[in-house]
């Protein structure tokens, strides 16, 4: 009777463990094979440094609406440069800024305020906003300081878990849904999650959160990309694209 029991114990504890890690992988729907979230990954980090670098120059209008909630004063705050002066018995502030940006590869961001408002005092703004507008996903890191790391960075396996939530599209186009999941908690990393395409193996919208020594913040990327378009600019810049040769999934 012992041996019965334990054997059932076993048997449990590895139906328990197989359910557990079951979204590591997913069936695709027109093939019935298994398609593993790492595998994508894979693909996806071998296209990026293509990525990183294929837009050399844009310029944009960019509207920033910030709110900052002061839930405990602490007397370092006036020391950090890029801090507005609060005033006392004051704990939440807004801010609306108007700006013009012009983006020069591989890290330069000139921002130019054209009009702003709010119950900040002074022309400094919210400390740390611009940054989180000016995200290169394809890079090592997130922000330009390497304060964040990307999830897509060459080394990520060693700091990200990633799990497959579900596929999506037709047979010849195809986009996974992957989730990306600290494996220690730091500030350095962020937890959300990216849909990939299968034609291309690149990023068309990406979520993340996470938490900074002032802020906490969550983005979403919705990113515009195909073949046509990767292809299309580097004519326009009389460039040519080298891809990567992999094979889809089938």
């Amino acid at each position: 009777m012992r041996v019965k029991i334990l054997i059932g114990c076993i048997v449990c504890l590895f139906s328990f463990i197989s359910k557990g890690t079951a979204n590591n992988y997913i069936m695709n729907p027109y093939t019935s094979t298994e398609i593993s979230a790492d595998s994508i990954i894979e693909r996806v980090m071998t296209f990026a440094p293509l990525y990183e670098t294929i837009v050399s120059d844009y310029r944009a209008n960019l509207y920033i609406k910030g709110r900052m909630d002061i839930q405990k004063k602490n007397f370092i705050l006036r020391y950090v440069p890029s801090m507005f002066r609060l005033q006392k018995g004051v704990r939440e502030y807004m801010l609306e800024t108007y700006s013009d940006l012009h983006y020069t590869a591989p890290n330069i961001y000139d921002q130019k305020v054209k009009a702003s408002q709010g119950t900040v005092r002074g022309n400094r703004g919210l400390p740390g906003l611009l940054e989180y507008f000016s995200v290169n996903i394809y890079s090592a890191s997130l922000l330009n300081d390497e304060r964040l790391m990307s999830p897509l960075a060459k080394n990520g396996q060693k700091f990200y878990k990633y799990r497959i939530d579900s596929v999506m599209g037709d047979p010849n186009n195809l986009d996974y849904r992957i989730r990306f999941i600290p494996k220690t908690k730091s500030d350095q990393l962020v937890g959300g999650y990216m849909i990939v395409s299968s034609n291309v193996w690149s990023v068309r919208e990406i979520r993340f959160s996470g938490r900074s020594e002032l802020i906490t913040f969550t983005r979403a990327l919705p990113v515009a990309e195909s073949i046509a378009v990767i292809r299309a600019f580097c004519s326009l810049q009389n460039a040519s694209v080298s891809m990567p040769n992999i094979k889809p999934f089938t």
